[in-house]
């Protein structure tokens, strides 16, 4: 990129130019183009036309985002909230995120330079054209919403000799018609946030900001400016202040998005794939999730064609052979990962509780998207309950983390194996065959068969299986195109926990066949990352479980730590025995 260049001195000199007027500028005060250094006949434009169509092609390029339970907007920032707050019940503060800025790597020196000197000057010039780029997005803000600037505390601000975020705050306030309002204050001084990790900073900005006194907020809009957003920590705490004072939606407006280590988020280029291909097996569950993925994609990609191929499996062929004896890694999905190898389907679609941990490294996991529920389901007719069984009744599953648990509960009940699609295994219990079933209330309930479920075996209790509840979608990881389109359906929560979960169960050696039980979550108050997990003999004999957390971007090495809690108890033996045994 061309250096930034001007008219020399910049700040000082700003009003007597425009004071001068037009009719001298060429001849007294020769005008250059801030970015390529032409000169221009036109001294209030501070672009040229070619910078300037290449500023708006770069800017407002960031995509909004969905929540991926329940398809509201909730702007370009998902991955700082996972979902909207009504789904999540907590948020950081503000509504909904609008980003201004340009996105690609070159304009990251660029977007932070407001932050000195050249900012005072530069500052309303990209504000008006980035309001220009994004139109649609401010549009929606009514007529009488506020503009505020988040403000710096005093002695910050008469060291740095102004706040970007005024500058900001004013420019797009006047090129949106709307009223700018220094409506907040600094209550007091908060230490640098460079290098402190997401719960660092949410601590060191609380309680921060206040609204100043006749501040006006109440029953308000707010469009809340600031320049670059990392985790939302500075922008949350200004927006709970606001709230506090009475305004009804708060939305942050910045220029730019920066990731935890200093890397500008990259946002999906223009171009994108017109065609993507789903490659699902043929049961009805599975088409079910391949057509949810499907509709998120055409949901966040207008005009985007997407096709499902069905692909039969080992697993789909064999239907009578019980699980654990036609064992082995990928029964459900090796022929569609081999089929995204060569290019016959783009994107795979799997019951991520399939997905074995150590995979083809030509292919990544693109997205989790948000996770269902992770209990098991009980379908007991009769009985209704798992203790309400009478000694001896039959119990069909066919997984032996279900039947170890049970038999660790219930050691008088007759556990069997069962095979087929949900419909076949939940009308063995309905027709009387068996009396009770286990089915993952999560698969149940995408296709509306929930209201059979006599009882939730929930964890604690009962604890799912690896991955349980949660779609895995792959793509070859050379595909950059189709991993950004993806991500646009990744929910770091969901995400988290399972990366936690399969790590502990790859430590271990085991695949999704093994007696292993995981549960991760994030906690309560959204702090910490945490992860249950145990191994049993498959009649439920021995049991050995650990519990530990770690922060929310430590989910690997929780995996490993909770593994090491598990060797440490005994789990190796167990499963040592196991794998003789089969």
């Amino acid at each position: 990129m061309a250096a930034i260049v001007g008219p020399r001195p910049v700040g000082r000199l700003v009003a007597a130019w425009r004071a001068v007027g037009d009719a001298f500028c060429g001849l007294v005060f020769p005008w250059r183009c801030l970015l390529c250094g032409t000169s221009g006949p036109d001294l209030h434009a501070p672009f040229c036309e070619g910078c300037r169509a290449a500023l708006l092609a770069l800017s407002g390029g960031y995509e909004a985002a969905s929540c991926p339970r329940c398809a509201s907007p909730v702007g370009p920032f998902a991955d700082l909230r996972g979902g909207c707050s009504e789904c999540r019940g907590r948020r950081l503060g503000f509504d909904a995120a609008i980003a201004l800025g340009p996105h690609q790597e070159p304009w990251r020196d660029f977007v932070l330079g407001l932050k000195h000197e050249r900012g005072a000057y530069l500052a309303p010039a990209l504000a008006a054209l980035w309001a220009e780029a994004r139109r649609d997005a401010l549009a929606a803000a009514p007529a009488d919403a506020l503009v505020v600037p988040v403000p710096l505390h005093w002695l910050r601000r008469l060291g740095r000799r102004y706040n970007q975020a005024e500058v900001l705050a004013r420019a797009l306030a006047e090129a949106t018609g709307r009223e700018p309002r220094a409506a907040l204050r600094r209550v007091r001084r908060t230490p640098h946030l460079v290098g402190r990790g997401r719960q660092a900073r949410a601590l060191a900005m609380r309680g921060a900001f206040a609204a100043r006194p006749g501040a006006d907020v109440k029953g308000r809009t707010i469009l809340l400016v600031d320049d670059v957003l990392t985790t939302g920590a500075t922008l949350g705490s200004a927006a709970r202040a606001l709230k506090r004072a009475g305004a009804r939606r708060v939305v942050a407006v910045v220029v730019s998005r920066e990731l935890r280590g200093g890397a500008p988020m990259t946002a999906p280029p223009t171009t994108t794939p017109e065609l993507i291909r789903i490659g699902t097996r043929g049961s009805r569950l599975a088409r079910w999730q391949a057509e949810w993925v499907a509709d998120a994609l055409r949901a966040r990609r207008p005009g985007l064609t997407v096709e499902l191929v069905e692909i039969k499996t080992h697993g789909d062929r064999d239907r009578n052979s019980p699980l654990s004896a036609i064992g082995g890694a990928g029964l459900f999905t090796k022929e569609i990962q081999r089929a995204v190898l060569d290019g016959t389907v783009d994107v795979a679609v799997h019951s991520l509780k399939d997905l074995p941990t150590q995979g083809p490294e030509e292919l990544v996991l693109g997205a989790v998207p948000a996770r269902e529920d992770v209990a098991d389901a009980l379908i007991a007719p009769t009985h209704r309950t798992l203790e309400a069984l009478p000694p001896g009744a039959h119990v069909g599953t066919g997984s032996l983390r279900r039947r170890a648990q049970i038999l660790h509960a219930r050691p008088d009940l007759i556990v069997s194996a069962v095979r087929g699609n949900v419909e076949t295994r939940l009308n063995l219990a309905l027709d009387g065959k068996l009396d009770a079933v286990i089915l993952a209330w999560a698969g149940l309930h995408r296709l509306g068969l929930h209201d059979r479920v006599t009882q939730r075996l929930e964890p604690p209790a009962v604890l799912p299986a690896v991955g349980q509840g949660a779609l895995g979608i792959e793509c070859r990881a050379d595909d950059a195109a189709t991993r950004r389109l993806l991500a646009l359906l990744d929910d770091p929560e969901a995400h988290r926990a399972v990366v936690a979960e399969r790590r502990a169960l790859a430590e271990l050696e085991g695949g999704c066949m093994i007696p292993m039980a995981a549960w991760g979550r994030t906690s309560p108050d959204g702090a910490r990352l945490l992860l249950d997990a145990a191994v049993f003999d498959p009649d439920g004999r021995t049991r050995v479980a650990a519990s530990l957390e770690a922060p929310l971007d430590a989910a690997d090495d929780l995996g490993r730590r909770v593994a090491q809690a598990l060797r440490e108890q005994g789990a190796e033996a167990i499963l040592e025995a196991f794998r003789a045994g089969r």
